[in-house]
């Protein structure tokens, strides 16, 4: 793809950002069946990606675009490859969006209250500086208003609290 840096530089610029900025929420892009793309480069990826341990993955499939040079490359990466490549790292990324959420159980946290939580009445939702969504009780005068929530625990990949006064 052209990248002007190696994986391994980007592991240690992740954990140099790490150990100066505690909480930092690490997210990237991937992008699956790029032409070319074997099994080993997708399991590659995979491991890549639990070692740097992001906090959130958005992961699109290739898509042939005229006029770029990927276009015309031989090795086309088949649709149903492409899709279940992405399903995989779909579910790697949610293990790892909770497994990140989680080390902030127990925390007290500010959060952007944004918009009164669709699933459960009564309750608020909004998100931290590192992109936690969180839900708490809550009512509109909270909205857009930085408010303090102890994480209690996750559910559903939220995390859960109460605002601290």
């Amino acid at each position: 793809m052209g990248r002007r840096y190696t994986a391994w530089e980007y592991y240690r610029l992740a954990e140099v950002l790490r150990e100066n900025l505690p909480g930092l929420g690490l997210t990237t892009d991937v992008m699956v069946g790029f032409p070319g793309e074997t099994g080993e480069n997708f399991a590659n990826t995979c491991r890549f990606i639990e070692k740097v341990s992001f906090s959130r993955l958005h992961v699109f499939k290739f898509s042939p675009r005229r006029g770029t040079p990927a276009a015309g490359f031989g090795d086309q990466v088949e649709p149903p490859v492409k899709e279940e490549r992405s399903r995989a790292l779909l579910e790697l990324g949610e293990k790892l969006s909770a497994r990140f959420a989680s080390l902030h159980i127990g925390l007290e946290l500010d959060v952007l209250a944004e918009q009164p939580f669709q699933e459960r009445s009564g309750l608020y939702e909004g998100l931290t500086g590192n992109y936690l969504r969180v839900v708490f009780p809550g009512n509109d005068e909270l909205k857009g208003k930085i408010v303090r929530v102890k994480a209690e625990k996750l559910r559903d990949g939220l995390l859960e609290g109460s605002i601290i006064i």
